[in-house]
Formats: structure tokens, sequence, C-alpha cells
């Protein structure tokens, strides 16, 4: 190994553990989480045998069981056949702590009639997003 080589090498070593070091002394916030309370397919169209007309949504409410304000973004992908054929996403801002409230996400681009509630709720994707700043 030429000299320049062991140079580069050891400046590499010295930046990952400054990069190491830094990250050990960084400001962790509040833990983030939030529960789907209740979930219920509901059609977009209101008619007789609309479990079988297009289009379906998501109705429910969410709770943020954190300690702290979040946003809490929802997403409930639809599968049929195990083959995912839609997904419905809300964004719930400024949730705070301890609050249920109801959401309503749209999207899904087949009849409710085709999916099963239990796999949309088994599958959904609840991401708090953190409003804390470090001081």
């Amino acid at each position: 190994m030429t000299h320049a080589k062991r140079l580069m090498a050891g400046a590499a070593v010295a930046l990952a553990g400054a990069v190491t070091i830094g990250c050990q002394n960084g400001v962790t916030g509040p833990s983030l989480s939030a529960s789907i309370q209740t979930l219920t397919l509901v059609p977009t169209v209101n008619a007789p045998l609309s479990q079988n007309i297009c289009c379906c949504h998501v109705i429910g409410t969410v709770k943020n069981t954190a300690a702290i304000t979040e946003h809490v973004q929802l997403q409930f992908p639809a599968k049929t056949g195990g083959t995912e054929v839609g997904r419905a996403v809300v964004l719930e801002k400024d949730l705070a702590p301890g609050a249920v409230r109801p959401f309503e996400a749209p999207g899904l681009m087949v009849p409710c009639g085709q999916l099963d509630s239990k796999q949309v709720l088994a599958d959904a994707v609840v991401r708090p997003i953190g409003l804390w700043q470090p001081n």
C-alpha cells in the first residue's frame, strides 16, 4: 500500500470515528406512536348494491398514544388475491396527546365488496411524524 493510500484510509477511519462520536451526543426527542381504533370500508356511492360499485374508502378513528402532539399519516393497502389493487392515504395533522380523531381515507379504486376490512387493517401503515423541536 502506498503512502497516499494509507493516508486516505487513515482519514476515512478518523472521519468515521468523528461521525460516530457526534451521533452519540445527538438530542433524542420523545417517542412517537399512534394506533387505529376503528376501521370500516365504505362505498363511495350510496345506492342499492353499492358494495359492488367502484369505489371504496376507509373511515375510522386514530388515537395519538404519544406524549406530544404529532401528525399521523395512515396508509391502507388493499389487496385482492394477494395483489395490491389500491392504497388509501390520509394525513391527520396536529393530533394532541391522547386525542382520538375520526379520519376518512379515499383512494381505493375497487368496490368494497372485493376487499376484506381485516386485511386492510392488518396491512395498515401508521406513521407518526414528530413536531418536537430541541431547545
